[in-house]
């Protein structure tokens, strides 16, 4: 173990500075897609509906429980802007889609997140992005993130 519990501090702690760096993420990126009337989760499903096609598979990826999904897939096609279609090889399943007004705003997203990143990380050379990067990555697939 790389972490002794005698001397933990919780302020201090790795948990609490990714907590926290995500925490930020978030709230920043709320405030820039607050004009298109998108949240980050909702956003971040647009964007995951551009590669997936199930919600099974952008749960996984956006690391968002089922149930919170579901109503944030609700919520998109209430607007217009995802369609569910029933699965042509498993009835069981729906398909999602982007519609175009939805691909029209998916669009506009990574720019929006590329400000905020930008901001957040402007501390830190490009170089260290690229290592701080890696390495949640790294850590993100060594199996225990997963769980």
């Amino acid at each position: 173990m790389y972490f002794d519990p005698a001397s933990y501090q919780f302020e201090t702690s790795l948990g609490f500075a990714v907590h926290r760096v995500k925490s930020v993420l978030a709230r920043r990126a709320d405030e820039r897609l607050a004009p298109l009337g998108l949240s980050t989760v909702q956003a971040s499903a647009l964007l995951a509906c551009r590669k997936y096609s199930t919600a099974a598979e952008i749960s996984r990826v956006t690391c968002n429980d089922a149930a919170a999904l579901k109503r944030v897939l609700d919520k998109l096609e209430a607007c217009g802007l995802v369609r569910r279609t029933a699965s042509q090889t498993d009835r069981r399943q729906q398909t999602l889609s982007l519609t175009p007004a939805g691909e029209a705003l998916a669009d506009k997203i990574p720019a929006l997140y590329c400000e905020t990143l930008s901001e957040v990380f402007e501390p830190l050379s490009i170089e260290e992005c690229g290592y701080l990067k890696s390495l949640l990555f790294r850590v993100a697939g060594n199996g225990v993130a997963g769980k």
